[in-house]
């Protein structure tokens, strides 16, 4: 395991699984800047059986994302559609970026016999995205547990802003006490917040499947920067209990929760701000006291929430929709097919 900064970002996984994620990613001839494995494919997720062989899942953060294509189309030309070939990587390109969150995503093939999908990003948008959460969509895959295969010092200190910015939003959104089971919910729960395919084509039952097989991986990452926020604290005696049912307290006061607040990704906040400037409007350019009634009022909790749905909202549904591009109508109707059944099988299980 790394160490020093941002170890907390570097989850285990088996020595088989690493060589086998090592090995697809070193297949392509393109270069990689950063890049990462994440989903039921990579680490345990409850409701999935032995017998299940989901796709495996990774995002490729790349400099220059024509060059990319453009070398990728060479190498694996079965990974794109018949249009997208035609009109040539220029073309992909200004569609990757354009539309949807910045990601091109191909998926259903194969590399070494391993059945994968993965999402093509440049490191300035992704890095945009874990800094300010302009769209949450790989900001938001990357508050769950992923192993990361290629690292970068630029995008490992945006990440670690991210984890840390997702933790601040799940402390503004939970009680004075609550289990570490319960802040993990939380913060998984943020990047599925106003998720069209949450309504319709996801397990309903998703969030808690995740943090109840990946108890370990989530208290890698968070439990390091939660004991460096100021005022929360553990309960007397937590290390003898089970992770997920340590207690955590942490102070409801106007100056603790100002303090998170202050600190939210800039989209965030801005769209906070843009609900309560004209409520507070007489101490704006006074931050302490602005955020500090901020906080404290009635609504804060439901606009927090609303605000986090609309970041997720839009990107989610049009990157649904460029996916049919990107994949070609084939794979395209397959990939809905399996997750549709995904999703009536955990709606039928639930009620």
């Amino acid at each position: 395991m790394s160490v020093g900064f941002g170890s907390n970002q570097f989850v285990e996984v088996s020595d088989d699984k690493r060589k086998m994620l090592e090995a697809v990613f070193h297949s392509f001839r393109a270069p990689i800047r950063y890049g990462f494995a994440y989903g039921s494919g990579v680490f345990k997720q409850t409701g999935y059986s032995d017998k299940d062989k989901p796709l495996v899942d990774f995002i490729i953060a790349v400099t220059h994302p024509h060059h990319w294509h453009s070398i990728n189309i060479q190498q694996n030309p079965s990974h794109y559609p018949l249009g997208a070939k035609l009109f040539g990587n220029k073309a992909i390109t200004f569609l990757q970026r354009k539309f949807g969150a910045q990601v091109w995503y191909v998926t259903m093939v194969e590399v070494d016999g391993i059945p994968l999908k993965y999402g093509v990003i440049s490191v300035d948008d992704l890095c945009r995205d874990l800094l300010d959460w302009e769209t949450l969509y790989v900001s938001g895959r990357m508050h769950k547990p992923v192993r990361v295969i290629k690292d970068d010092a630029r995008v490992k200190l945006a990440q670690q802003v991210n984890l840390t910015s997702a933790l601040r939003t799940a402390l503004l959104l939970l009680p004075a006490e609550f289990s570490q089971q319960e802040l993990y919910e939380k913060i998984s729960s943020l990047s599925y917040s106003g998720d069209p395919r949450m309504t319709v084509g996801e397990n309903p039952e998703k969030i808690s499947n995740i943090v109840s097989a990946q108890m370990e991986q989530f208290h890698t990452l968070y439990e390091p920067l939660a004991m460096q926020l100021r005022g929360v604290r553990f309960v007397p005696g937590w290390r003898r209990l089970p992770q997920g049912k340590r207690t955590i307290r942490q102070p409801m006061n106007g100056q603790a929760r100002a303090t998170l607040a202050t600190k939210l990704p800039l989209v965030l906040r801005n769209k906070i701000k843009a609900h309560f400037d004209n409520i507070y409007g007489d101490v704006k350019n006074d931050d302490s006291a602005y955020w500090s009634r901020v906080v404290q009022d009635p609504q804060f909790h439901k606009t927090l929430e609303n605000a986090i749905a609309e970041i997720v909202r839009r990107p989610a549904f049009s990157q649904s929709l460029k996916g049919i591009l990107t994949a070609g109508p084939t794979k395209a109707m397959v990939y809905i097919y399996q997750k549709l059944t995904k999703w009536y099988r955990g709606k039928f299980k639930r009620d």
